[in-house]
């Protein structure tokens, strides 16, 4: 079978891939990671869970017009394989080779030189403060895990970005994996959210359920759930999602 991976040189290759070839290309990145850390050394379980994020965040964006910042540079291989760096992917962490981590000098799509950890936020919202100035219409993307979105300088990006509108979106990679236990009230918050996957179960079958109603399904599931978020607002206050 042709390889998939073989038709990728930069981003815009992804753009008109069926599901089923980004399926096979996602295979095929991750056993390129697998071949090349094996002997190289590197980060690999952090890489292997971002395989789908980062392909589904390059058929999106357009990057490097579209800004993608990683909060740990060393989970960046599949960035910098979809980057034009596939054939030089043997060469990671090797002298005179690629990176292990995001690097400006070494790629226009390394936006950000990051190694660890939590800067991504305001590192984002800085480029897409230069964006609003320049009055560019480009996204900034800022790629966080649950672990780093736990240090306070992400809170502190979050509270500058949230007064001022830009074209910023935040990922919040939830995949529960850290180099050591997450602590503080947001990893307990983030727990919490998690706990409860029937609810969303229920709601999603809910929704479909109404939505076969004629006439009055669609409009019925609107309603609800403007109940639903008026009544959490009012309890809660607010909540961040």
């Amino acid at each position: 079978m042709d390889s998939i991976l073989d038709k990728v040189n930069s981003p815009s290759d992804l753009k008109d891939m069926s599901f089923s070839e980004l399926d096979k290309l996602a295979e095929e990145i991750r056993q390129l990671m697998i071949d090349t850390v094996s002997k190289n050394g590197g980060h690999l379980a952090s890489n292997l869970g971002i395989v789908e994020l980062t392909i589904a965040l390059h058929r999106v964006f357009k990057s490097p017009a579209d800004q993608i910042v990683f909060d740990v540079g060393h989970q960046a291989y599949v960035h910098k394989i979809l980057t034009g760096r596939k054939d030089d992917f043997a060469s990671l962490r090797q002298e005179d080779g690629i990176s292990g981590f995001t690097r400006s000098e070494e790629s226009v799509h390394d936006i950000f030189s990051g190694g660890h950890s939590s800067t991504s936020v305001s590192s984002a919202f800085g480029l897409a403060m230069a964006n609003k100035l320049k009055n560019s219409k480009n996204h900034v993307v800022a790629v966080c895990g649950d672990g780093s979105f736990t240090g306070g300088l992400v809170f502190e990006g979050l509270n500058n970005a949230g007064r001022i509108k830009s074209k910023l979106i935040v990922i919040l990679n939830d995949n529960e994996m850290s180099i050591s236990k997450n602590v503080g009230s947001f990893a307990k918050y983030l727990a919490v959210v998690r706990a409860k996957p029937e609810y969303e179960l229920i709601k999603s079958r809910t929704e479909k359920v109404l939505g076969k109603i004629p006439l009055i399904g669609k409009p019925l599931t609107k309603l609800i759930y403007r109940i639903k978020t008026n009544l959490k607002n009012f309890i809660y206050n607010s909540t961040m999602f």
